[in-house]
This record gives C-alpha cells, structure tokens and sequence, in this order.
C-alpha cells in the first residue's frame, strides 16, 4: 500500500510539473508576442509621425506659394499703390 501511495505521490508531481512547464512556455510566447506587437506598434506610429511631418511640410509649402502668389498678384493690379 505504501508504494502505490508513493508512485501516485510521484505521478501527481509528474504532472503537477508538465503543467507548470506548460504554463511558463504559454506566459514566454505570450510575452514574446506582446514584445513584437510592441515593435510594430512603435514602427506604425513612427510611420504616422513621418506622415504626419509631410503633410505639414506640404501645407506650409502651399501656404508660402498662396502667399506669394497673392502678393504677386496684389502689386500686380495695384492694390498696393498709393
């Protein structure tokens, strides 16, 4: 009787062990899931960062070409003249 305690002491360790095994593999792929989901997420943020930039660029180009092109035109028809 002693034994078959024992060797059912033994099994419920064995398995007590895969389990934890199991669990620690599950919490080291999770974690490198949120590590690689943390790189993409700052990649796409720099790329909105680089877009957004451009688009400012852009604006403020069209803002001095607007500009210009108005006082080109102001002093072009005179409203400029005393």
């Amino acid at each position: 009787m002693l034994f078959k305690e024992a060797w059912n002491l033994i099994n419920q360790l064995r398995e007590e062990i895969i389990q934890e095994i199991k669990i620690q593999d599950k919490l080291r792929n999770d974690n490198q899931q949120l590590q690689h989901n943390h790189q993409i997420d700052i990649r796409e943020r720099e790329q909105i960062e680089e877009l957004l930039n451009k688009d400012l660029t852009a604006a403020k180009d069209q803002i001095r070409t607007r500009r210009n092109l108005f006082l080109f035109t102001s002093y072009d028809f005179g409203f400029f003249d005393e």
